[in-house]
């Protein structure tokens, strides 16, 4: 059982087969980092009661309860434990559900390569790692907690279309004034929100815009989204989604909670990247 008496990272790995359950340990044990495996998801949720786990590597389809409703779970207590789900298929819909849930990585099961494992989990731990020096070397504003909140959130529109346009009016019903571009380049380096719309909403510009913008939370309203694409962008870090169209209270009421939980990460930094996928 896990003791955190050192400062190992601790993974949970939640999965009904022994067989898998035993390959994955053996994968990751050689790693040198804290590991407790168990076999469904109320037991998951014990442990995770108990101790402080900076990663839960989980399958999707678990006997007493999905995967998904587990990751739920968690992240009432913890936003910051790094996810990666494990499935045996995937399709649109279970991607746009997990990727709510800032999944970090999806792995086919069965395992074509498990060596490739290890990278993932080391990936994802890094991720989590460098969140927390930023905030170290941060710290919390000066300012308190009301004056921050009352803060003017940096909000910037990637794209030179009318849907970005759309998207700046949604910014500005919420009270938010929005710079619009469709320069990369141009965007402030402050950050908080960043839209990527139309064209610019791509695997290739969002990895450029995660390279240039690290700490700012990214937001990509795209259609045109497939399976493959949708685990791409997930692979880059957490992720909202909605299908809602822009101009609709339903666009509007997720942007503003885009907004907010942007808000709070200034307040208290992560490195989480946001994706979010309208029509």
């Amino acid at each position: 059982m896990l003791s955190r008496v050192t400062q190992k990272p601790a993974i949970l790995i939640v999965d009904d087969e022994p067989s898998v359950l035993t390959a994955i340990t053996m994968a990751l044990e050689e790693h040198g980092w804290e590991l407790a495996a168990v076999g469904n998801a109320q037991r998951a949720l014990y442990l995770l009661k108990r101790y402080s786990f900076d990663l839960v590597l989980a399958d999707k389809n678990l006997p007493d309860m999905d995967g998904t409703e587990l990751i739920r779970r968690l992240r009432e207590r913890d936003s910051a434990c790094r996810v990666i789900m494990m499935t045996g298929y995937a399709t649109v819909e279970s991607a746009l559900e997990t990727s709510e849930l800032g999944i970090d990585a999806y792995v086919k099961k069965p395992f074509g390569d498990i060596a490739e494992l290890p990278a993932l989990v080391r990936k994802a731990l890094g991720a989590k790692r460098l969140g927390e020096q930023r905030h170290q070397r941060e710290g919390l504003p000066s300012a308190s907690d009301a004056q921050a909140e009352e803060a003017q959130a940096r909000v910037w529109v990637l794209g030179n279309t009318s849907l970005s346009v759309t998207v700046q009016d949604d910014c500005r019903e919420l009270g938010v004034d929005a710079g619009v571009t469709h320069e990369l380049s141009e965007v402030a380096e402050d950050v908080d929100l960043l839209i990527l719309c139309a064209a610019s909403a791509s695997y290739d510009v969002a990895s450029q815009a995660r390279a240039r913008l690290p700490h700012a939370s990214l937001v990509i309203v795209s259609d045109e989204l497939g399976v493959e694409s949708l685990q791409q962008l997930v692979a880059l870090g957490s992720t909202a989604v909605t299908t809602a169209s822009p101009s609709t209270p339903e666009f509007r009421e997720r942007l503003e909670k885009l907004i907010q939980r942007a808000m709070h990460r200034r307040k208290a930094p992560s490195d989480e990247l946001e994706r979010f996928v309208g029509r």
